[in-house]
């Protein structure tokens, strides 16, 4: 073994005493003798195994040397080797830092202590180092915690206490470090909560669960809980890294309503259109019979028929409404002028109690959208107001122009940001709660009772304010009133001004009709209207049927009406096809669903007009002419 042995001696003989017993033991062993401080300082440059070091010396004495060592070779063991010493001053150096004591007259002793002073040196060093790494890792581990930006903390599994809390749970739950070191997990979790909070800790599961937790202000959140045990400071515990989905929660449930109401409206769109292609027969045969019938019971009856295909059309446009299928004739509007000019219709469908407010921007934007659609959309929400508020109360319309930034479009799914014209419509009633809103656009869902209302008003709103491109919040809370905020697109243009329509002089013609219709009644009930105002109509039931007839035919085709959605291929489709080989053929497509068509097809295709179904003898007979006589721009299905 290599031993490196720094001797502190001023008398030489005893230094080579002290050598020579060492080198006495075997191995190779490496002395230098220094006799002052600055020598020492000088030599403690290097490492050593050993100092050896005389008590007395000219100048100072071993209580000088230990200083010096512990300053520039801490790890070093330290042997005082003496002649003389007092037990008071033994004492006092071995307080000093010495580790062990050899009298100059037993130095036969001095290689067994210092073999055992070399070991325990390395002992204690290795415990540093070790003592070192722990404070290391633990340090690192700290920085891991308290830079973790997931709110985390630990609690003492028997009491529940938080024993201590990383800087983003502070942040996130708005305690002060020393505020949150004096709660509890109940003190976390809303008062419902705290008769189960016992299960839930010992549920102990590795997989994340969702509890609810309250911050300092009261807000509730939703958090994904992932726990540890572990022993803090000898006590059982739990390390708990809180992940706040909250926003994630609402967002998924906003995309769930929105994936609900698109299956809703895809059902009701196909009810629809089912119910339109029979709404179609029962009026048209109905009118015919009315027309052969003279007044009396038999009469009074088909009448009611009528009637009640009338309501059916009616109910059937509402759920295309919904489902943003209905046909619509969009044009610049200016909303104050809309609003304005239904302010007295909206005025009488409320009672003597609603007091009816309008305040309207002046400097508002301009939209594209259907007249029709938004003034219904209006209407259906004053009723609804007037309905919430059966003692009386205030309406309040309002429009204004809105910016929705990005971070508006992150918490509103399906929100895209931009300029917007917004139409607020606010009432002083009953109001809502949450279970309620989340349902108030779905068809058919009504909180009046039997009898009163079809639960269909606001489901037309939803549908119509989509159709149009913009987008419906409602705000409410039971006994609070209630306010719903519908924000349309808002273009720079100038207004489209109303076309004046008239009646066409007469309804008949003798024209050649080419009538495209995949459903037997409705294409009979067609061809018979169109034959009674004196057309001639050819009839085919699909498109490839259409397309032979129109290659084959000899005499000039004036009009083609066709359905818009049929077996293999879209009327406009059809259209296009066929205009290549009669380019002056016009053409006029029958919708009561739109949902198959390429919603591109109506505004690319400036040649194709449309006519909504179910149809009446006198709104087809009307619109056939018009579009034969080359007047275009009719609002869809009117008669």
């Amino acid at each position: 073994m290599r031993l490196r042995a720094l001797i502190i001696e001023d008398a030489e003989s005893d230094a080579e005493l002290v050598a020579l017993e060492l080198r006495r033991s075997g191995g190779d062993v490496e002395i230098r003798v220094v006799d002052s401080i600055p020598a020492l300082r000088s030599a403690l440059a290097e490492p050593w195994d050993v100092v050896l070091s005389d008590w007395s010396l000219p100048g100072f004495t071993a209580l000088e040397v230990l200083p010096v060592v512990r300053e520039l070779a801490s790890e070093t063991p330290v042997i005082i080797v003496s002649g003389t010493i007092s037990e008071e001053l033994a004492v006092a150096t071995m307080r000093a830092g010495a580790h062990d004591f050899v009298f100059k007259d037993r130095l036969s002793r001095l290689p067994l202590a210092v073999e055992r002073e070399i070991r325990d040196a390395k002992l204690r060093a290795a415990g540093r180092r070790a003592e070192l790494e722990v404070r290391a890792s633990a340090e690192r581990y700290r920085q891991l915690f308290e830079s973790s930006p997931l709110p985390m903390w630990v609690y003492d599994i028997e009491t529940l206490r938080i024993l201590t809390v990383n800087e983003a749970a502070i942040r996130r739950y708005g305690y002060t470090r020393d505020e949150f070191l004096r709660l509890s997990l109940a003190d976390l979790r809303p008062p419902d909560d705290h008769a189960k909070l016992r299960a839930d800790v010992a549920k102990r599961s590795d997989h994340p669960a969702i509890w609810r937790h309250r911050t300092k202000r009261g807000d509730e959140l939703a958090v994904e809980i992932t726990a540890h045990d572990l022993a803090f400071e000898g006590r059982p515990a739990r390390l708990v890294l809180a992940n706040d989905v909250t926003e994630r929660q609402r967002l998924e449930e906003q995309l769930r309503q929105s994936q609900k109401m698109e299956a809703i409206g895809r059902l009701a769109g196909g009810v629809a259109h089912d119910f339109n292609n029979i709404l179609c027969v029962i009026m048209s045969y109905s009118e015919t019979l009315l027309d052969t019938l003279e007044p009396g019971e038999m009469r009074d009856d088909i009448e009611q028929i009528r009637n009640a295909g009338t309501r059916g059309a009616a109910l059937t446009r509402q759920l295309l409404m919904f489902n943003r299928q209905q046909l619509l004739d969009p044009r610049v509007l200016d909303l104050n002028e809309v609003l304005t000019d239904l302010s007295k219709m909206t005025q009488r469908l409320l009672r003597e109690d609603i007091e009816l407010t309008l305040i309207a921007d002046p400097a508002l934007g301009q939209v594209r959208a259907d007249q029709g659609s938004l003034e219904q959309l209006v209407v259906n929400l004053v009723v609804n107001a007037r309905d919430a508020m059966p003692t009386g109360g205030k309406l309040t319309l309002e429009t204004s122009n809105v910016t929705l930034d990005p971070a508006y479009a992150h918490d509103h799914l399906g929100v895209t940001p931009g300029r917007y014209v917004m139409i607020r419509v606010t009432d002083t009633g009953i109001g809502m709660d949450a279970a309620t809103q989340a349902r108030i656009f779905e068809p058919f869902f009504t909180t009046k009772e039997r009898g009163r209302g079809t639960g269909l008003g606001l489901s037309t709103v939803f549908g119509i304010v989509q159709q149009n491109h913009g987008h419906i919040w409602v705000e409410s809370r039971p006994g609070g009133g209630a306010t719903f905020r519908i924000y349309l697109p808002r273009i720079d243009a100038a207004t489209t001004p109303i076309r004046q329509r008239r009646r066409p002089p007469t309804l008949y013609g003798n024209e050649t009709i080419l009538l495209v219709e995949d459903d037997d009644q409705v294409r009979a009930v067609a061809l018979a209207i169109l034959k009674k105002f004196g057309y001639v109509v050819i009839a085919a039931r699909d498109g490839d049927e259409a397309q032979r007839t129109c290659e084959a035919h000899p005499h000039r085709i004036h009009l083609l009406l066709t359905d818009v959605v049929m077996p293999g291929i879209t009327g406009p489709e059809l259209a296009r096809r066929l205009q290549r080989i009669r380019p002056d053929m016009k053409v006029l497509c029958m919708s009561g669903y739109t949902d198959e068509v390429d919603p591109g097809d109506a505004a690319l295709d400036a040649e194709i007009e449309y006519l909504q179904k179910p149809f009446t003898m006198e709104a087809l007979s009307m619109r056939v002419r018009r579009v034969i006589d080359g007047e275009r721009g009719a609002e869809p299905g009117a008669s």
